[in-house]
């Protein structure tokens, strides 16, 4: 097992799986480990990875489990990091990654192993070749993903781990459910550590058709357990008042929604009303949908 884990999981996008592969073998620095988890894809996702592997350019580790969705994929990528492996990063099946990323990510790794960095959010760009970020800074900084929301940023790129910050930390799988925000990992690992929201541009993007991002809503309120964690952590660490009346407005609706009593406010319960409100409104607007996902 190499220092660097590249850790990818993937469902039934064997096209883009290895347009990705394509840019993993063309990196300039080969001295990583691609972890790919299969999350019950159809047969030709197997075929293909088993493809990559006799190829023998790249050292692969390949996971193939039943559909648990993407969180539980990762989290079982992540037990299958070796003990010596230092830092992994965490690349959709979509992606585009330039020559010189390994490269890039390696020296970030150098420069911020002995300080109280915990992750890396690195940049990306958009099919049109804008980075995904605004403002766009062009200097490294660190700054809790709460306060980032409070000052109005946004940045969609991808996310690098010390794994000895992150521990025995996972996502958590709620029962019945299949989706929890990517960013909650990175919301409870760096209660410890800090998140270091890079310069760098590692490469680009194409969201797919009925992917998660796209879904949206739909896919939050199918999922409200995930998502009354997500509330909750997004109160922590720099939140500020708005912050944590949005959240707790929030919580309050998802748990509306699943029918489970929420505490995770750490505002007063005058949001309650609010909440009810909003679930009644979500549910409103995407019964149709809704139904037809719950046969």
């Amino acid at each position: 097992m190499k220092p660097l884990v590249v850790l990818t999981a993937t469902y039934n996008h064997p096209e883009e799986l290895n347009g990705l592969y394509q840019t993993l073998i063309n990196q300039n620095d080969l001295a990583f480990t691609w972890i790919v988890v299969n999350d019950g894809s159809r047969e030709e996702t197997k075929a293909l990875i088993d493809q990559f592997q006799n190829d023998e350019v790249l050292d692969i580790v390949a996971i193939h489990q039943e559909n648990g969705g993407k969180s539980k994929a990762i989290n079982a990528g992540i037990d299958r990091i070796e003990e010596e492996t230092e830092f992994f990063v965490i690349i959709d099946d979509d992606e585009k990654l330039y020559n010189d990323a390994v490269t890039t990510i390696k020296k970030y790794v150098d420069t911020y192993r002995d300080t109280e960095c915990g992750v890396i959010h690195f940049n990306r760009k958009d099919e049109k070749g804008n980075v995904i970020a605004s403002p766009y800074f062009d200097n490294d900084y660190f700054m809790s993903y709460q306060e980032h929301k409070n000052k109005g940023y946004h940045a969609d790129g991808y996310l690098g781990y010390f794994k000895e910050k992150v521990g025995d930390l996972r996502f958590n799988i709620h029962r019945g459910e299949k989706y929890v925000a990517p960013s909650t990992l990175f919301m409870k690992v760096t209660q410890d550590s800090k998140l270091l929201w890079a310069s760098a541009v590692l490469g680009e993007t194409e969201y797919l058709a009925g992917g998660i991002t796209k879904q949206g809503r739909k896919l939050r309120i199918r999922n409200p357990l995930g998502m009354i964690e997500y509330c909750e952590l997004m109160q922590e660490n720099g939140a500020d008042y708005k912050t944590r009346a949005v959240y707790s407005t929030y919580g309050y609706a998802y748990a509306e929604i699943s029918g489970q009593k929420y505490t995770g406010t750490k505002l007063s319960g005058s949001f309650k009303l609010f909440g009810k409100a909003l679930a009644l409104f979500w549910k409103r607007k995407y019964r149709a949908y809704l139904n037809e996902h719950n046969k």
